[in-house]
């Protein structure tokens, strides 16, 4: 098991800092040749290892909902509201889920650092995970998996990690199965956020 997660983890680690490397090069290249104001990046990585190591389907389809769900709504701001404040000053907001950790990042031009900041601190540390959200994200996933039969390179990604790893942790996926998808419940995100997404469990990038 460990030779194939570092058969299939290495290529994609070191293209992922290739490419990070590539975008920061450029963009100080840019900045120097009197070019766009800096990008001010900010990104929080919150380690999961319970998603690959500990527990089951249904806890992996928790991480990906609550990644998908945090900037759906905050105890101030609703998700229409979140989306146009950020777009008012460039900004987005973007959550990852990978089998050992979920990533939250945002970027704005440099001089809108403590906008996007005040926004990116309240996305992260007050989401209320709307049931209206989570009953329209479980509809869309679902309708997607439905569709994987006609799109047979999707289905055969939806299929590999289970072929890589079988029992494993690692060989479910995070976008679940039609089961686990219909079972899941605001309480499950709440709860696998109260547990995951706190400060000694967190890293915080500026760039």
């Amino acid at each position: 098991v460990l030779l194939r997660i570092l058969r299939v983890g290495i290529p994609i680690a070191s293209s992922g800092a290739f490419f990070a490397l590539i975008y920061f090069a450029l963009t100080r290249i840019a900045a120097d040749a009197g070019g766009t104001a800096a990008q001010a990046g900010l990104g929080i990585g919150h380690r999961g290892e319970g998603v690959a190591f500990v527990l089951c389907m249904a806890y992996s389809v928790a991480a990906a909902f609550t990644a998908a769900l945090l900037e759906r709504g905050t105890s101030k701001r609703t998700a229409p509201q979140i989306s146009e404040d950020l777009e008012q000053i460039g900004a987005g907001f973007d959550a990852e889920v990978t089998p050992d950790y979920s990533v939250t990042s945002t970027s704005a031009l440099s001089f809108n650092k403590d906008n996007v900041l005040n926004q990116f601190q309240e996305i992260l540390l007050t989401p209320t995970f709307p049931v209206v959200e989570l009953e329209r994200q479980r509809k869309n996933a679902l309708a997607g998996m439905q569709k994987l039969a006609d799109r047979p390179s999707d289905f055969s990604e939806y299929l590999m990690s289970g072929f890589l790893f079988g029992a494993h942790p690692y060989g479910h996926g995070a976008s679940g199965n039609p089961k686990s998808l219909k079972v899941l419940t605001r309480a499950d995100l709440q709860n696998f956020y109260n547990q995951n997404f706190a400060p000694a469990n967190s890293v915080l990038a500026v760039v």
